[in-house]
């Protein structure tokens, strides 16, 4: 598998537990899905930012620099989330808040993530291969 489409994958997978949070009224089953998600954001953030960013970075573009920035400043925001969370009660209108503004924030990780994706496809320019990982 590419690591690339294993990327895609993942962001799928931790879509599909955020949905699960939404649905449930059950707070201890909230808080197992939300470790679950969080448990596989770090690992896919771990790939992204050790294996798949610098390989984007490689590239020596203004574009692929840029787009790795940002892509570090959002992993950021979604680990400060991520360390908040075990700290508030399920029930707690605060834990509501926080499932949502980290249901937001690995949205935009993972659009972000598609935007590079799709750079690294075209060389971070146009028309070159994906980068070697």
């Amino acid at each position: 598998m590419k690591a690339t489409d294993l990327l895609k994958k993942q962001h799928k997978e931790v879509k599909a537990l955020f949905k699960k949070v939404e649905k449930t009224e059950d707070t201890r089953q909230r808080r197992q899905l939300m470790e679950q998600i969080s448990t596989a954001l770090e690992a896919h953030a771990s790939i992204e930012e050790e294996m798949f960013y610098p390989a984007v970075k490689g590239l020596e573009t203004k574009k692929a620099e840029e787009m790795v920035a940002e892509a570090f400043e959002e992993h950021h925001v979604v680990k400060l989330v991520l360390a908040e969370l075990p700290n508030v009660d399920p029930e707690d209108e605060r834990f509501e808040e926080l499932t949502g503004d980290r249901r937001r924030r690995a949205a935009q990780s993972t659009r972000g993530a598609a935007r590079l994706r799709r750079g690294a496809e075209r060389g971070g320019h146009g028309g070159r291969p994906e980068p070697p990982m």
